[in-house]
């Protein structure tokens, strides 16, 4: 499923990443949008929110994925875009989620990373990389949101600039930061819609959905009513 700004979102900057960040108000102007994220009604909004972040960090696009591995054969995908809506078309028409590198990065990493140093091992992951410059993504920044539960499901924000190299060059530890800030929000606003989508098709309680999770993460059935506060007839 993908979900996009239609409008033209690159842009010609004249200032360079270090100019933009060292700005008093560059971090408070980005986060100012960012922490509207969690309280958007719908997709739309997150895609507006979105774009708007996207360019008061200094980058011209952005692409958030959300990645779920059903089962060895399935995988699902959710796309946030602030691009032409052409790059996930492509994306998906060439297959190119089964061999992208950067994926692949943020599924076993939790630090961000500039797309540059993000090795291509396959001539696919190369040509992916090149069709994504001329959507603007000439020079990119890659942040991973881990999920917590392994690989089987991750976020990836990748932020891009049309001007090639603007993110190798100073000014990127501050961009790094509220980079970091924007794929989280994204994550967490996508993972309560996903719980809200649950509760209503299968009228799953928040106690149920507590204690699947406390389950999950190994605890038995004594120790969870007693974090809890509860009994075992109870739970």
């Amino acid at each position: 499923v993908c979900y996009f700004q239609t409008s033209n979102c690159l842009t010609n900057r004249s200032d360079t990443l270090l100019e933009l960040t060292a700005h008093a108000d560059y971090c408070p102007r980005a986060h100012e949008v960012i922490l509207k994220i969690a309280t958007a009604p719908d997709a739309a909004a997150v895609v507006d929110l979105l774009q708007e972040a996207t360019h008061r960090i200094g980058a011209d696009v952005a692409a958030w994925c959300a990645f779920v591995q059903e089962d060895e054969a399935r995988a699902a995908f959710r796309f946030f875009l602030a691009c032409d809506p052409r790059w996930c078309i492509e994306y998906e028409q060439q297959g190119w989620y089964a061999d992208d590198p950067w994926l692949a990065y943020a599924r076993a990493h939790s630090e961000p990373a500039v797309g540059r140093n993000v090795a291509l091992a396959t001539q696919t992951q190369r040509t992916m990389v090149s069709r994504a410059e001329t959507f603007g993504f000439r020079s990119t920044v890659i942040v991973p949101v881990p999920a917590g539960d392994g690989l089987s499901r991750v976020g990836m924000l990748c932020s891009g600039s049309a001007t090639p190299e603007f993110f190798e060059s100073e000014g990127y530890g501050a961009l790094k930061i509220v980079a970091r800030s924007l794929a989280n929000e994204l994550q967490e606003w996508w993972l309560k819609k996903v719980q809200q989508e649950l509760k209503a098709s299968w009228r799953v309680t928040t106690l149920e959905l507590l204690l699947l999770a406390r389950e999950r993460e190994g605890l038995g059935t004594k120790a969870i009513a007693k974090e809890l506060g509860t009994t075992l007839v109870a739970i």
